[in-house]
């Protein structure tokens, strides 16, 4: 059972065929799981339990990335990503879409793991000074890796 997940609890066994994973969604202490045939069912385990079980999995975990609180995602099904509109959008079997809402830092986060290089962000720094008893504002464009997250000029 390389690529299976199994929870059991209460004499109810549930299996988990990695193979077929979309993404797993958090739901208080519940976690749904999205399958790429379409198929979506709920398992009585929180998120934490379902990604320390991926990680015990070795190289049948390692397509799954966790993508802030919400959600365990199968990368190899990630075909767009939007950090501007803060939307990752996944395809299904059978053409379907998802489309999964996530903070700006945590997109970039999964471009970087996709594409296995970091990235290039555009940041607009104001400088401004006294000079000639007038003010002048200059903007610099700067251009800082993500891999850094504290920016110092």
């Amino acid at each position: 059972m390389e690529n299976k997940l199994c929870f059991s609890v209460y004499g109810e066994l549930y299996v988990v065929d990695l193979d077929r994973m979309l993404y797993f969604e958090a739901d208080d202490h519940y976690t749904h799981v999205y399958y790429s045939s379409g198929t979506h069912f709920m398992i009585p385990f929180g998120l934490a339990k379902v990604e320390a079980a991926l990680s015990n999995k070795g190289r049948a975990g390692d397509a799954f990335l966790r993508l802030g609180r919400k959600y365990i995602v199968n990368i190899r099904r990630v075909f767009h990503v939007n950090a501007v509109k803060q939307v990752a959008v996944l395809a299904d079997d059978h053409g379907t879409n998802y489309t999964l809402r996530l903070p700006k830092p945590v997109l970039r986060m999964l471009m970087e793991d996709i594409s296995g290089k970091p990235q290039i962000t555009t940041l607009l720094l104001f400088t401004s000074y006294a000079a000639d008893e007038r003010t002048s504002v200059y903007f610099r464009v700067c251009l800082c890796l993500k891999k850094t997250n504290n920016v110092k000029l």
